[in-house]
């Protein structure tokens, strides 16, 4: 069974070519029916959504654009944006739930690459990711999709051959791909085994540039792009240690390997994980060189790139896809002042809140942080470097900033130091995500991180948290108070009160007043009530109970204290009428109150003279 992880797919700023000039993510996404789970399938929706926003939060660099292109037999609302717009996040994800709920035939990924083809850009680095849980179904000639039994099979064997020619299809179009260059690379990822299908697959096959990834363990570096000096290398131990993260918690065995265009990569450096592998998101990668440290900085001179690879080890590819795993490591012949930084959790969580409802106040949206640690060499400790840090959030007052408990939007480093950043959304804010950058201000040191700092240039770095509004706990007691109240009371109305209080069925009850008679309509009442009192029933108790049938007496005719008439129960109610036209009934099933005991001729008798006070004839 498929292991469903909390997915995070996270695209980070690649140069693998010096013609490159911007780089184009572009992402095929999934939208149908299937995604929630519709056709008996795991549901992947959130999880998938999960993905996309992640990716958007996670990719950087001024010129980075993104473009996402939801589809399902069709193309839905195409966003294009620069990656530094993290702003259009919410609004992305409000279409994708929209357009899940339209109504659609089926699944079209020849028409969602076709469109993608459309925003590749020559002169740039493009990526294209295919995020699908199934294969394609749509017969483009017509837009008709082909039938399926509800096990997802063709129905017959004609639409067995037309489901042949969707793959096909698909299969023209990775074919095509592979003759794109290595500045066009895609990744075409399955997110359940609907989506697994081998043809596509061995119509990749030889290709560099696409890979294939299965199920929804997906994860990628991190940090992609790394910089070390010479100097790193004086000590005695030799060896650069690099903390390195996947974009999820995910373990798995791997190794580090060289990249073939790599013709230096042999002749300075041994590079390996520690341990292994990675345990829960997270790796060392261990940089030994290969000669001497005076060999190193004559070979190195003033810089040399080094390129490799993040390979998963086979036997742990059931838990660990990496895609985007090239790695450059820059090293840099010339001392620098390097202020190292280490963001503890970029991802700072959600915040809660509600309003207030009568006596039950607003509560304070809570508190998102995390710790940032900062870490300076050697040379920026004897140059006394002093860097300022400023937050901002595209937000603009829907967000405060706090640093280390105080409120405030900037803080300087000018030492090992680990500050805690944290975030308080405003009341009224926006619900959603919210993003907050960290950026430099000036030029205190040559690197931040990895990030070499020319003449204007800054370090900046992103925390995203959710803020969501909730309905106040007051409120959601009282609604569920009147929801129970209010089935109790439609369980009572349809079926407890005909139990508790059973109804006359017959047509009428006829009572003798002296000569006289007085016939009543009784079906549907409760009881009734001969008086002589002018008191009578509750429009409340009506209501709730049922009506009661009132005939009213005189003191004068015999009634000095009132009879009522009712049934024990549903049985006793129904009056019988045989051939000969006489009324059946047992009195026994009756329940009459009176100061008298009625008889079996259903008189009722005075106590005191014996005498007949009424006649009841019930029919």
């Amino acid at each position: 069974m498929m292991k469903r992880a909390f997915l995070i797919l996270l695209l980070s700023v690649l140069s693998l070519s010096a013609f490159a000039e911007r780089e184009n993510y572009i992402i095929l996404f999934d939208c149908t029916a299937s995604m929630k789970g519709s056709d008996g399938g795991p549901d992947v929706w959130e999880e998938a959504k999960e993905i996309l926003t992640e990716s958007i939060l996670n990719i950087n660099g001024d010129d980075a654009r993104i473009i996402v292109i939801p589809f399902q037999d069709k193309i839905g609302n195409i966003s294009d944006f620069p990656a530094s717009d993290k702003s259009r996040i919410n609004q992305i994800m409000a279409d994708l739930d929209k357009m899940i709920t339209t109504k659609h035939r089926g699944t079209s990924i020849c028409r969602a690459w076709d469109v993608g083809l459309k925003y590749i850009e020559e002169g740039c680095l493009n990526y294209m990711f295919l995020l699908t849980d199934g294969a394609d179904n749509i017969i483009l000639a017509t837009g008709a999709p082909v039938k399926l039994d509800k096990n997802g099979k063709p129905a017959t064997d004609a639409d067995a051959v037309l489901l042949d020619e969707c793959t096909e299809n698909v299969c023209v179009r990775i074919r095509k791909w592979c003759d794109f260059g290595a500045n066009n690379i895609a990744f075409y990822s399955r997110l359940t085994q609907s989506a697994q299908v081998a043809k596509i697959e061995e119509a990749a096959k030889g290709c560099k540039n696409i890979s294939f990834t299965d199920g929804l363990n997906i994860a990628q570096l991190k940090t992609r792009e790394i910089t070390v000096n010479v100097a790193d290398f004086a000590s005695q131990q030799s060896e650069v240690r690099i903390p390195v993260k996947l974009t999820n918690a995910l373990s798995g065995k791997a190794s580090v390997v060289p990249v073939e265009s790599s013709t230096t990569y042999e002749g300075l450096f041994n590079m390996t994980l520690a341990s292994g592998g990675f345990l829960n998101g997270d790796a060392t990668l261990v940089i030994t060189p290969v000669i001497s440290y005076d060999e190193l900085r004559t070979k190195v001179g003033n810089a040399a790139k080094v390129k490799a690879k993040v390979e998963v080890d086979p036997a742990s590819r059931a838990d660990l896809n990496i895609s985007l795993c090239d790695l450059t490591i820059n090293v840099v012949g010339n001392p620098e002042s390097v202020i190292k930084v280490d963001v503890k959790n970029s991802d700072l969580g959600k915040a809660q809140h509600y309003r207030k409802f009568l006596w039950k106040k607003a509560s304070v949206p809570d508190t998102l942080y995390t710790y940032i640690s900062f870490d300076l060499n050697e040379y920026a400790e004897s140059d006394a470097a002093e860097v300022e840090f400023r937050l901002s959030s595209e937000s603009g007052e829907d967000c405060e900033f706090f640093v280390d408990g105080e409120n405030s939007s900037s803080f300087k480093v000018n030492a090992d130091a680990e500050v805690s950043v944290g975030v308080v959304m405003a009341p009224d804010a926006q619900e959603g995500i919210h993003v907050v950058e960290i950026h430099s201000v000036g030029k205190g040191v040559d690197r931040i991180d990895n990030a070499r700092l020319e003449i204007g240039e800054t370090w900046k770095t992103h925390l995203s948290g959710r803020y969501n509004v909730r309905t106040n706990p007051l409120k959601v007691t009282f609604i569920v108070i009147i929801l129970v109240l209010l089935g109790l009371f439609i369980f009572w109305m349809t079926i407890m009160r005909y139990r508790v209080f059973p109804r006359f069925k017959n047509t009428f009850i006829r009572v003798t007043k002296g000569k006289e008679e007085l016939p009543k309509r009784s079906k549907g009442y409760i009881r009734c009530v001969i008086t002589s009192s002018p008191n009578r029933q509750g429009a409340l108790m009506n209501f709730l109970a049922g009506p009661v049938l009132y005939f009213q007496m005189s003191p004068s005719d015999g009634v000095t204290e009132d009879i009522v008439i009712e049934p024990y129960d549903k049985r006793s109610v129904t009056i019988c009428r045989d051939k000969t036209g006489t009324y059946h009934f047992s009195l026994s099933r009756l329940k009459i109150t009176t100061v008298g005991q009625p008889s079996p001729k259903s008189e009722v008798i005075s106590q005191h003279t014996r005498k007949t006070i009424i006649m009841i004839n019930i029919q």
